[in-house]
């Protein structure tokens, strides 16, 4: 398998610098912000040899799913969860095809979601299944 790239804690903050600055809302960032968003981030790389997101796809989807429901910044979380995860899958190599309406539904959808344990793994792999079908290589 190919490496695969991640994003850095700057990354986020840089997307989400540019989504408040292109839909609007506050740019004011919570005092834990940084350390979660860190969190989300660290869950890419693998933990004592075993990767929980091994493939682009999976790596792509818990950004967008944790970064939309840990409620990082004081606005602008569903923007920052999709643009992270379409974002990570571009800088891998991957097209876009989806569209927006779809995309928003989703982020709805994640955000209603109150899921743990079996439950989100779950999900998480739903997403990505989802993801996989709309952007290709």
């Amino acid at each position: 398998m190919e490496d695969i790239e991640l994003l850095c804690i700057d990354d986020i903050l840089i997307i989400h610098k540019e989504a408040i600055e292109m839909f609007g809302g506050s740019s004011e960032y919570y005092q834990d912000t940084v350390t979660k968003v860190k969190s989300i981030i660290d869950q890419q790389y693998p933990h004592f040899d075993y990767d929980k997101y091994p493939t682009p796809y999976k790596k792509a989807s818990m950004l967008w799913y944790f970064l939309t429901k840990n409620h990082c910044f004081v606005d602008g979380n569903k923007r920052v969860g999709f643009y992270a995860a379409t974002v990570h899958l571009k800088i891998n190599g991957y097209s876009d095809q989806i569209d927006d309406d779809e995309a928003y539904e989703k982020a709805i959808e994640i955000t209603c979601l109150h899921l743990t344990g079996d439950d989100l793994d779950q999900y998480i792999n739903e997403l990505s299944t989802w993801l996989e079908k709309r952007f290709t290589e």
